[in-house]
């Protein structure tokens, strides 16, 4: 019986999947009850409803739970990616590796990567500004941004892939923008003066927290660029990574790479069958009109 070489689920991977389960459960229960909340199915006279559209309990988890990502985020941590915990100076391992691939293009592709999510903030803000979508809605936006991060971490990244084309989110420019590309859509209701204190409180703070993290991130890449690059610190090698987050994008691609004959081969059945139903289909009413321009020849 042959065996299959799956690689080992390291504890990071397993952290990961962790978030990406409990950011979704928030994400489907905020959901529910914003839509239970604007069909009046819930009685709002005991419980009531924050500007958000939901019920306050639900604001403080969600804020408790980011809140304390962010704060953890700050601080050197055993488990988390070396991704993010490269930007702290004792993960910097001096190392000379000119056999490591140039990083040609890098600030550009980073701020193309910057404008891109900025334009898209503005084009989400649009309809908030015509009044088409609530507070509520940016809410869901931004827990909706929470799992599509962890689905870039675990199994495909659009920025990796098509603008960064970096190796592994071990050596991603941009792994800490994270918590800023979640919550880049409270930037538009700041400052609205329909939240009470609770509400506005709620939004600076994980905002200002997420922008706290880039700038921080950006400033030690600024003054440190040696701690982001494998060509220079030993931690951000292949050689030395033990957390294997690429191990899911690694056993999909493979997965796909085996199975694309097969899924071709299907695709062209099911094209050359529908190509020869209409073959027949044209040869039949063909048949059928042969008799009748006979008999007005005749």
């Amino acid at each position: 019986m042959q065996k299959t070489n799956r690689l080992p689920m390291s504890k990071t991977v397993k952290l990961h999947y962790f978030k990406l389960i409990y950011r979704s459960l928030i994400f489907i229960s905020t959901i529910l009850l914003y839509i239970l909340n604007r069909i009046n199915v819930i009685d709002k006279e005991r419980f009531p409803v924050t500007s958000f559209g939901i019920q306050p309990i639900m604001m403080v988890i969600i804020f408790v739970c980011f809140t304390v990502e962010m704060v953890a985020r700050s601080f050197p941590v055993k488990n988390e990616s070396m991704g993010c915990q490269k930007v702290f100076k004792k993960n910097y391992v001096a190392f000379d590796n000119p056999s490591a691939p140039k990083e040609k293009n890098l600030a550009k592709r980073t701020a193309f990567v910057g404008v891109i999510w900025v334009i898209f903030d503005i084009l989400i803000s649009i309809p908030y500004f015509l009044r088409l979508i609530d507070r509520g809605i940016m809410l869901l936006i931004a827990l909706c941004f929470s799992i599509c991060d962890l689905i870039c971490i675990l199994f495909y990244c659009p920025f990796q892939s098509l603008m960064l084309k970096n190796k592994c989110c071990v050596s991603c420019r941009i792994y800490n923008w994270d918590f800023f590309m979640m919550f880049s859509p409270f930037a538009f209701i700041l400052f609205d003066p329909a939240m009470n204190w609770f509400d506005r409180s709620f939004t600076v703070i994980l905002f200002s927290l997420s922008v706290f993290l880039l700038v921080r991130w950006e400033i030690t890449h600024a003054r440190h660029p040696e701690y982001f690059s494998e060509r220079t610190n030993r931690n951000v090698m292949c050689a030395s990574c033990h957390e294997r987050l690429c191990a899911s994008k690694i056993q999909l691609r493979s997965f796909l790479a085996k199975n694309r004959e097969l899924y071709f081969l299907k695709g062209n059945l099911v094209v050359h069958s529908k190509i020869d139903s209409i073959k027949e289909k044209a040869a039949k009413q063909q048949q059928e009109k042969q008799p009748d321009n006979i008999s007005d020849n005749k």
